[in-house]
């Protein structure tokens, strides 16, 4: 959805199949938003990792308004600047791909690789690694801008009301 003074555009909810092609429909009919509001659990990593291209080619920057999670993380780290509040609720864990053995790692790893290239340390990605597709770690606040997940605060919100940071969680 376009914010009123068409600055911003929300993405909300799951990231599935088509995500990315609506997403850009939204942004081709926006040319002036600066900036992308995320509030998503996740979902499919390849249309996560298409609109991180999108965000990317728009020099967009991203802003982590609520949960920012799974295949999110992909879209929050294409920001030019990535924002979030003083209690985010921004969360990692290994892919997860249905399928014949062995494919949640092959898609695991792509997502490693993809965290490479955007610049996330290798302790970090170790820690990632540790955390099975169902389940979600959520860094602290200084780990997340410590390793340049997040680049600043966005104007003061009140805390949510989820669980408190650094906390591992199970779907």
């Amino acid at each position: 959805a376009l914010s009123p003074d068409g600055l911003s555009v929300d993405l909300s909810g799951p990231i599935g199949t088509g995500s990315a092609e609506r997403l850009r429909q939204v942004l081709d009919h926006a040319p002036q938003a600066t900036t992308l509001r995320l509030d998503s659990p996740g979902g499919r990593l390849f249309e996560g990792e298409a609109i991180a291209r999108e965000v990317r080619r728009r020099g967009l920057d991203t802003y982590a308004a609520g949960e920012c999670s799974s295949a999110c993380t992909l879209v929050l780290l294409a920001g030019h600047e990535r924002l979030t509040t003083r209690w985010p609720h921004v969360g990692f864990h290994r892919a997860s791909h249905p399928g014949p053995n062995g494919t949640e790692v092959a898609a695991s790893r792509g997502l490693m690789q993809s965290y490479r290239a955007a610049g996330l340390s290798e302790s970090f990605i170790a820690r990632v690694r540790t955390v099975p597709s169902s389940a979600i770690w959520y860094p602290t606040l200084d780990e997340l801008m410590a390793n340049a997940i997040v680049t600043g605060l966005a104007p003061e919100a009140p805390p949510p009301v989820t669980a408190g940071s650094n906390a591992m969680h199970r779907r």
